[in-house]
């Protein structure tokens, strides 16, 4: 027995010794599909952002194609079928007062027989929002008069506060006396009661309306013949250091026969006076910005710069002119606004669209437009379509290919001329090469 168990062990120790010399078993090669990773969801398309596309709509020559809601309604349908997608709706006038409900002005509610009764500003805001298409507000800043004697601000008032012009040998006279065509009874942009007028209206309007923008127009002064009060005296003499005791001789003089003289302050008073308008651009910015932040500020002026005659230096501060021009003094290129302002809308109202660089047509002022801003803010091709000779919808696609966007002059002119469709054109244009859209 005791050998037997020996036996088994011995046969047992020889099978196991053989097991672990066995080979391995291989297994055959089984093809492995890979499991591609979830592929990364395709990014969301960068939406595009339209350049802005304005069309400028005046008070009192669109009075009666606007006189009730339902033709505001209409028209804003008809604005934005047509391609605009901005309104700039001039609502504080020359005369008369504001087209909206105001604290401190009254509200115009008839013209040439025609009344509305009603906010105006409200209710194109309001189609404007239903109908997707922005709005922005319009000030004609100085040129004020026929406020009656109801509201805060009262024709009372401003007494003694309008600009004094020199004319002829007479010596001074107030600008509301010049029946001229194309003169307007300026108020002086130097009178500090004039400022707290100017920026009430502003603040009234931004703070109480979802406007988009806000433009400044005639923010400057009439033309180099005023103001020769005794209230821009004394402030010229304090702002810039200077005694002035023959006044306003030794700024600007006519004689007898009609001849004008420039006197030795003649240069430090062109730029005193802009700094002025400069001040203005700069304050109501700021007063803006500080309301209501995502509101663009705009300015609209001529593009046949320089305005030195009005006081509007609406280039870069950045260029400087000393030495080119007889009015200029060492300092004047300091008074450049265009770093205040978000948009300068350039108006260039020009009876031809070509050569591109020729002073005399729409491009031509527009390029020249572009090397004085120097980038200082946004400028948009503007130009009006009274009396041109060329195709408004190829200015409108010219526009927008080379700036910032377009502004189109005025309502009345676009539908009296059949311009439309013409103008749809140049948007559509615009819309398939891409430059209606920011880079």
């Amino acid at each position: 027995m005791k050998r037997f168990l020996i036996i088994l062990l011995s046969v047992c120790v020889l099978f196991s010794s053989c097991d672990k010399n066995k080979a391995p078993v291989v297994e055959p090669d089984v093809p492995v599909t890979p499991v591609d990773p979830k592929p990364d969801p395709d990014p969301e398309p960068t939406p595009k952002v339209e350049k802005d596309r304005s069309l400028w709509v005046s008070a009192t020559v669109n009075w009666s194609r606007l006189r009730t809601k339902g033709d505001i309604k209409t028209w804003v349908k008809k604005i934005k079928n047509y391609g605009f997608n901005e309104i700039i709706l001039e609502v504080k006038l020359m005369e008369g007062g504001v087209l909206y409900e105001s604290q401190i002005l009254p509200m115009r509610t008839e013209y040439n027989g025609i009344t509305r009764n009603y906010d105006y500003l409200q209710y194109f805001i309001d189609q404007c929002r239903a109908n997707d298409i922005k709005i922005g507000a319009a000030m004609t800043v100085f040129p004020t008069y026929g406020l009656g004697e109801t509201a805060k601000y009262k024709d009372s008032d401003f007494e003694g506060r309008y600009c004094q012009e020199i004319l002829s040998s007479a010596g001074v006279t107030d600008i509301r006396d010049n029946s001229t065509d194309g003169i307007f009874p300026f108020l002086n942009p130097a009178d500090p009661f004039v400022r707290q007028f100017v920026m009430e209206v502003v603040e009234e309007i931004v703070s109480k309306y979802d406007i988009d923008s806000f433009t400044l127009d005639y923010c400057r002064y009439q033309n180099y013949h005023s103001d020769f009060s005794e209230t821009t005296h004394q402030a010229f003499q304090k702002d810039m250091g200077v005694i002035i005791s023959n006044w306003p001789d030794d700024i600007f003089r006519i004689d007898g026969e009609g001849k004008e003289y420039f006197g030795e302050h003649y240069k430090e008073f062109i730029e005193w006076r802009t700094s002025v308008i400069t001040s203005y651009v700069e304050e109501i910015g700021q007063r803006i910005k500080a309301i209501k932040p995502d509101v663009k500020f705009e300015y609209w002026a001529a593009s046949w710069w320089p305005l030195w005659s009005t006081g509007q230096n609406w280039i870069s501060d950045k260029k400087n002119i000393t030495g080119s021009y007889w009015w200029a003094t060492a300092n004047y290129y300091k008074t450049g606004f265009a770093k205040y302002l978000d948009v300068f809308q350039n108006g260039a109202y020009m009876s031809k669209l070509f050569p591109e660089y020729d002073s005399s047509s729409v491009a031509g002022q527009l390029n020249n437009g572009k090397n004085y801003i120097k980038g200082d803010c946004q400028m948009y091709g503007s130009y009006s379509v009274s009396g041109i000779n060329f195709d408004p919808g190829e200015a409108a696609h010219w526009c927008l290919k080379n700036t910032d966007g377009v502004m189109v002059f005025e309502l009345c002119h676009i539908e009296n001329n059949g311009y439309w469709t013409s103008i749809k054109k140049g948007f559509d244009a615009a819309i398939e090469d891409g430059s209606a859209y920011v880079q």
